[in-house]
């Protein structure tokens, strides 16, 4: 579902997107198997988010994920800079 929804997000299709990465987070959630896709599953879901101008709401989840991918890999890890890069694009788009 993380996959599908990175798919359509870069056709540009975030609306779509959305629920394919809410499922994820929640199979992520309930089975507690691998806290470091859920947190980055998180972190897409809220750049999908920044793009549909949905701001307060991405910069929850973009916050969220960063944080726990850098307790999880670290600051230098890929992923967590990564996170980082989308929570500073939606700083950059909702000049805040």
């Amino acid at each position: 579902l993380m996959t599908l929804g990175q798919t359509l997000q870069k056709k540009n299709q975030c609306k779509d997107a959305e629920p394919m990465y809410r499922e994820a987070i929640e199979i992520y959630t309930k089975s507690n198997y691998d806290p470091s896709s859920k947190a980055t599953t998180k972190s897409l879901l809220g750049d999908c988010l920044t793009t549909l101008n949905r701001f307060n709401d991405a910069e929850e989840l973009l916050s969220e994920g960063r944080s726990e991918l850098i307790s999880l890999n670290g600051v230098k890890h890929q992923q967590t800079q990564l996170a980082q890069k989308r929570l500073d694009h939606l700083y950059e788009v909702w000049k805040k």
